[in-house]
């Protein structure tokens, strides 16, 4: 399905001409600007929670990385190319 932004450009291009005859240019507008703000709104949403989720995922892994290879330098029954497999 079409998104309503999408959607919405799509209808007032194709009524342009009826738009201007009955002089509604800045109800559609204000419309298309309503409908643009709560598109971004979600937008933003969402790539603030993937900004949110990568920083803690990749802090994770940095995490996971550190303590492999405190373990592989620390013990002393792994050889040296266990430890960089590791």
């Amino acid at each position: 399905t079409e998104d309503r932004a999408s959607q919405h450009r799509g209808e007032s291009l194709e009524g342009a001409s009826t738009i201007r005859a009955f002089r509604a240019e800045g109800m559609f507008i204000d419309g298309n600007m309503a409908v643009l703000e709560r598109n971004l709104r979600s937008y933003y949403l969402n790539v603030a929670s993937n900004r949110w989720l990568a920083l803690r995922l990749e802090a994770l892994g940095a995490i996971i990385v550190l303590l492999a290879s405190l373990l592989a330098v620390l013990s002393d029954s792994v050889s040296a190319g266990l430890g960089g497999l590791s």
